[in-house]
């Protein structure tokens, strides 16, 4: 089977069979645009990969891609918190809004337990003018005891995960929380929090497999706890074309904002005399809020029965050049 791609996307294509009879064939698509005043422009230059090995980033590791069926659709924000006017804050909120999906971190400079009156609390924060929005800066860390090494198993690369009060004096707390579960004591666990990439063997993923009443859990509530990229609590079940895409936080302007933008191309799977037309299903969402560029990627997958030296062909079309707004 081919991909004729004549479109500006990224494109790949994956293909096998699928019992004795059929074949089963996913499109992977993925379009980057540029966030403009005037709506969203269709990036030509540079844009955001289809990788089939992982790929690393400041914010996070991305799991090489693959033609497996994402149940939700992930949405990732890759960017640093930015103080609003341009001014130094001691705290502040980033805040995501996905039509009517809402999420908000509280962003905190650095800060570190100190002793008061017999007990710990934390400095003041330290005022700071950006702040990177990733896993190193949530709850999770590391510490030694006389067994070894213990880790944080949902993040252990973060940082305010201590053995005991004595250990956390002039120790750093996260810089990244939630709002509303705010950490008082040395000794609180919350869960870690990001807008970036989760690890597929972090923690969180199972601790939410091991809350489900059945055990084991039917695969259809726990898969996309094993494909999504996201951190769980940025797994949505919709976003439709049409719906407003909203960050508030990670630009000087406090606002990043975009129409979240109907599939860009058209996809015909012709094999032997029969031709049809691949249904679109967007899983991915990333906002790239250093360069205000929108990536998405869409899956098009199809069964058909297989015949010998039939000629199986992916047709993949689009407007060179096009911008879309809407």
């Amino acid at each position: 089977m081919k991909l004729e791609n004549n479109s500006d996307l990224a494109s790949v294509l994956f293909w096998g069979p699928l019992g004795p009879t059929d074949l089963g064939m996913a499109l992977l698509v993925k379009a980057t645009y540029e966030i403009t005043e005037q709506g969203l422009e269709l990036a030509l230059d540079d844009p955001w990969p289809i990788h089939l090995e992982d790929l690393k980033t400041p914010y996070g590791v991305f799991p090489a891609e693959q033609c497996w069926r994402k149940p939700k659709i992930d949405l990732i924000v890759l960017g640093k918190a930015k103080a609003p006017g341009n001014k130094p804050v001691q705290q502040m909120k980033v805040h995501v809004r996905a039509g009517d999906f809402s999420y908000s971190l509280a962003v905190f400079g650095d800060r570190w337990w100190s002793e008061q009156g017999g007990r710990l609390i934390p400095t003041e924060p330290e005022p700071f003018m950006e702040m990177p929005l990733t896993l190193e800066r949530a709850f999770g860390g590391k510490y030694e005891n006389e067994y070894g090494e213990i880790a944080c198993l949902n993040n252990p690369e973060g940082r305010g995960f201590y053995a005991d009060e004595k250990s956390a004096v002039g120790q750093p707390l996260p810089n990244l929380e939630d709002p509303d579960f705010l950490i008082q004591e040395p000794m609180d666990r919350p869960k870690p929090v990001g807008l970036g990439p989760y690890p597929l063997t972090g923690g969180l993923r199972f601790s939410i497999l091991a809350e489900e009443e059945q055990q084991p859990p039917p695969f259809e509530k726990i898969e996309h706890l094993i494909m999504n990229w996201a951190h769980p609590d940025l797994m949505l079940d919709r976003l439709a074309p049409g719906e407003i895409l909203r960050v508030e936080g990670i630009t000087q302007n406090g606002v990043l904002e975009a129409v979240i933008p109907h599939f860009p191309a058209r996809a015909i799977l012709r094999f032997g005399e029969e031709e049809r037309e691949l249904t679109p299903a967007m899983d991915t969402v990333i906002v790239l809020g250093e360069e205000k560029r929108l990536v998405l990627r869409w899956r098009l997958a199809e069964v058909f029965s297989m015949r010998p030296r039939e000629i199986r062909k992916v047709i993949l079309s689009g407007k060179k050049g096009d911008k879309n707004s809407s």
